[in-house]
This record gives C-alpha cells, structure tokens and sequence, in this order.
C-alpha cells in the first residue's frame, strides 16, 4: 500500500488507466497478466490483450550525440524538455542507475497469439516506447515473419517528439531494423511489412513519404481519411 501511495502522489494528474495498472501489478505480486485481464473486462476491450513480457525493465535510449537516457519519461517528451538529437538505439536495461543490457524471451502463448493473428498491425502511439520497445524481446521478430498474413504500419498522423529528425524512411528502416535484429537480415521485406496506412489530407507526418519510394520496397502506401472532427 504504502507503495502505492508514493506512486499515486508522484504521478498526480496521470492518466487514470496508468495508476489502475501498476497498482494491479503490485497488488498481484508483480504479474500484469491478471491486471489486464480483469482492467480489459472494466473497458470492455475487444480481444485478448497481453504483457510482450512479464519483466520489470527499463528502457533506455542512445541519442546520436553520445547522450544516453534510462528511463522512458526522460526523453519521450512528455514530462521533461524533449530530445534535440535523434534517437540512435533503444535497449532494456535490469537498472535505471546505470546500463544493464537484457533482453527477455517472447513466451510462448504469445508467440501462439502473434502465429495465429489475421492481421499484425504496428499502430500509432510514441515511435520507440510504445512500438519499437514491443519488438526488442527475443522471438517477436521470429513470430512476425513467421506469420503468412498482412503487416500493416500505421504511422503517428501527428508530432511525435520521439521521432526527432527522422525522415519518413528513417522510421521504415528502424522499423525493419528492429524486426531483423531478432528474424535475421535475410528475412525478405513482404514477411515483415506489407502496407503503410495514413492520411495525408489532415495527418502531418515527416518529410518524404513517397509512395513511389515504398513501392521499389515492395510496400503498399494506402491513403484513406483517418481523422476527423
């Protein structure tokens, strides 16, 4: 309790599900499995939702200046003055003193989940701690490009502090980048990604996105209103 206390006065103004979420997990020794089973049925969620893993990590980022970060609220943009170089390399570390390099395993109901899935989707959220950090643990770049149905990446259609000087190619290619660090570097690109879903008309996205660039990759650009009032 009194641990929950500190964390419910530290983060005051926090969304409500993320101080509903921690809370869970301390209360259920630390396994989250429980706590989006039961904050799933509250919000009425449609499908199964899971934890990648079950660790208690922290994720870092190296910037291209030398800098590195620990800790996701320090350079998300959010709660701290946003980054002003380019994220070089995202890890998890055991310690948020100082750099512990781990990378934990992709369980295998998991791994079920992802072999099973109709359509794999890289939706919209910040560019490295809500998408790229699902894909560092071992085995989810496996399962992806084992799975013969659709990728889909739907990119931020606005601002997104993270991806501070990326060009729109520079988020394909870390993207598939980070797939390969787990799959391998041969895995051909139409195992990984399929088609990029944006709306041009009222998103603001970085600069070149070309459809004639994502087709000599092999990738469909779909261009339909997304967004609106």
């Amino acid at each position: 309790a009194r641990r929950q206390r500190q964390m419910c006065i530290r983060d005051r103004g926090a969304s409500i599900g993320n101080l509903i979420l921690p809370g869970g997990y301390l209360n259920h020794h630390e396994d989250m499995d429980p706590i989006l089973f039961l904050f799933s049925k509250l919000v009425g969620v449609q499908g199964t939702v899971r934890a990648v893993v079950n660790h208690p990590l922290h994720l870092g980022v190296t910037l291209e200046d030398g800098r590195e970060i620990i800790n996701q609220h320090a350079f998300t943009g959010k709660k701290t003055a946003p980054i002003d170089s380019p994220i070089s390399e995202l890890f998890l570390s055991r310690s948020q003193a100082q750099r512990d390099d781990f990378t934990p395993k992709l369980g295998k109901r998991n791994r079920k989940l992802i072999a099973a899935a109709d359509l794999i989707c890289y939706p919209p959220g910040s560019f490295y701690s809500s998408l790229l950090a699902n894909l560092l643990p071992e085995g989810v770049g496996k399962a992806i490009a084992g799975n013969d149905n659709p990728k889909i990446f739907v990119p931020n259609p606005a601002y997104d502090a993270e991806q501070f000087g990326m060009t729109f190619p520079d988020l394909i290619d870390r993207l598939i980048r980070t797939l390969r660090n787990d799959c391998g570097p041969d895995v051909p690109m139409n195992r990984l990604l399929n088609y990029v879903l944006v709306d041009r008309k009222n998103g603001k996205y970085p600069p070149e996105l070309s459809r004639k660039a994502l087709q000599t990759l092999g990738i469909e650009l779909i261009d339909m209103p997304l967004i609106s009032s």
